[in-house]
């Protein structure tokens, strides 16, 4: 299928790298919402900026999908809501050197980088990113577009809520839950439970800042 990654910055270049060892997509352009980006090559891709109507862009290049290239996790949601209104369909972004276990669940516009694990039963929802060599274990549930930094291990039965960052090299004890929200700094460790909003740093991880959600995006 003819695909383009929306976003054309670093999370978009790996994601077309991720696409094209997959060897699943045929990935012929970067799609950016920065107008100065427009005839910009990356990677040999053309990046065209979308100026007013997606669907009918996304026509002329024949374009049936897109890969979420995009890091932020608030902005990668609000870009899958385009493209779906649009009627494009979202794809995965597994590399095939990330293990995955078939007893794993795996929803749209996931990416998953090289060296990642997810293990048996764990649930990663829509847009979600797990990074490269990050971990996630058994019977996990990684809500949406959730994004966990390159190196992070998050042990057996964690919950993470919607729209958080686990930070590079961050690491969270079994059975614990994280809220929505949540920024886990890189290095830290979570020893105990974090509600919506927290900002957590250290080790073990201690709460820096608490600030109520603004909304699901």
């Amino acid at each position: 299928m003819r695909s383009a990654v929306y976003g054309s910055g670093g999370h978009g270049k790996v994601v077309a790298d991720i696409l094209t060892a997959a060897s699943e997509h045929e990935v012929v352009a970067f799609l950016d919402d920065d107008l100065s980006k427009d005839g910009v090559m990356v990677g040999g891709l053309a990046v065209h900026a979308i100026r007013s109507n997606i669907r009918e862009q996304a026509k002329q290049l024949k374009i049936g999908a897109i890969a979420l290239g995009i890091g932020d996790n608030k902005a990668r949601s609000a870009v899958a809501e385009r493209c779906q209104a649009a009627g494009l369909a979202i794809v995965q972004a597994v590399h095939p050197r990330a293990t995955v276990a078939r007893s794993a669940q795996i929803g749209t516009g996931v990416a998953i980088m090289a060296g990642s694990v997810v293990n048996p039963f764990a649930r990663v929802d829509d847009g979600a990113c797990i990074n490269t060599s990050a971990t996630v274990d058994h019977d996990c549930v990684i809500h949406r577009y959730v994004h966990i930094f390159p190196g992070a291990h998050i042990a057996g039965t964690v919950e993470i809520g919607e729209f958080s960052y686990i930070g590079m090299g961050a690491s969270v004890l079994q059975n614990i839950r994280i809220g929505e929200q949540v920024t886990v700094g890189a290095g830290a460790v979570v020893l105990e439970n974090l509600e919506d909003g927290v900002t957590a740093v250290g080790v073990p991880a201690r709460r820096v800042k608490s600030t109520p959600p603004s909304g699901r995006g």
